[in-house]
């Protein structure tokens, strides 16, 4: 079961990416493949400094493999590009704040340099043991207070909200030895930011 999923979430990591130019053609490109009107660089690396090579780099409508230097670039239009997200390549995990893996950043967030171009750059936690894990998987649980006001949705679900973050904070403190994953799809906070605190 878990090589098919890693199948699938390969297939949808590499399914809009673009391949890199021949780095023997220009193609329009600088020597090596390099796009000559890039908007967004940077490196992925590991927390052991290690270049990561062939791990895919997208702003959501392009997509880049990292070289063997761990660099990419996207030619991204900026208005249109609100943040850069790394894939994670097995043996490594994002960095972790607050509970949530950070494999993203917010272009509002990051310098751009005198052309108005980002230098946005990833730095990946290496896995001792990336084959034995837990990952729990919820969708669409929409908390929303107890007291709000009926809408399309018809229903309040704070409390099945609570009991499950409560369910699965004391699931996952009895299991010992591996990391604990947790994926949580679509609604995770019905629109009320003051929600993501306790999801």
């Amino acid at each position: 079961m878990k090589r098919y999923i890693y199948i699938i979430l390969a297939l949808l990591a590499f399914a809009s990416c673009v391949k890199p130019d021949d780095p023997g053609k220009n193609n329009g490109k600088d020597n090596g493949g390099i796009p000559k009107n890039w908007t967004i660089t940077g490196t992925v690396s590991g927390d052991d400094g290690k270049a990561l090579e062939g791990v895919v780099v997208s702003d959501g409508l392009h997509c880049f493999k990292t070289d063997s230097q761990g660099k990419y670039y996207l030619e991204a239009d900026l208005s249109e590009t609100e943040y850069v997200f790394v894939s994670t390549p097995a043996g490594y995990s994002a960095p972790v704040q607050s509970g949530h893996a950070i494999f993203w950043k917010f272009l509002k967030d990051c310098t751009k340099d005198s052309n108005g171009k980002y230098d946005i750059s990833f730095t990946l936690n290496k896995i001792s043991n990336p084959d034995r894990y837990t990952v729990l998987i919820f969708a669409d649980p929409q908390p929303r207070k107890s007291d709000a006001t009926l809408d399309k949705i018809a229903y309040h679900s704070l409390t099945c909200c609570e009991d499950m973050y409560r369910d699965m904070k004391e699931y996952v403190a009895t299991i010992k030895g591996r990391p604990v994953y947790g994926i949580g799809l679509g609604d995770i906070v019905h629109q009320n930011l003051k929600l993501l605190a306790d999801y």
